[in-house]
């Protein structure tokens, strides 16, 4: 059984993940056009965040298997990376031709 502390930076974890996700929203719901692309892929990434992080919280509460967790955990982290990457790369195009 996983300590106290684990389960405390484990919800906590999920709180940020929560919040970061509201703040995503917020963001992509007051963006231009050409930025709410990028903003979409940062979201993407957080929800998968979010995902991974409930799948976390999994190792106190035996909803669901320990390796199907741990499948989507890593399988999650891999899906963040791109998420991020790709909303950079648009927040880059974006900037780029505005600058032009």
């Amino acid at each position: 059984m996983p300590s106290k502390i684990e389960l405390f930076f484990d919800l906590l974890n999920l709180t940020i993940a929560i919040f970061a996700n509201v703040v995503m929203v917020k963001l992509v719901l007051r963006t231009e056009k050409g930025l709410d692309a990028a903003f979409k892929f940062f979201f993407l990434c957080g929800f998968v965040l979010l995902v991974a992080s409930f799948v976390q919280i999994n190792k106190y509460f035996n909803i669901i298997s320990l390796d199907f967790s741990n499948q989507i955990f890593y399988t999650s982290r891999v899906f963040a990376l791109f998420f991020f990457a790709s909303g950079g790369y648009v927040m880059l195009k974006v900037i780029t031709k505005a600058s032009k």
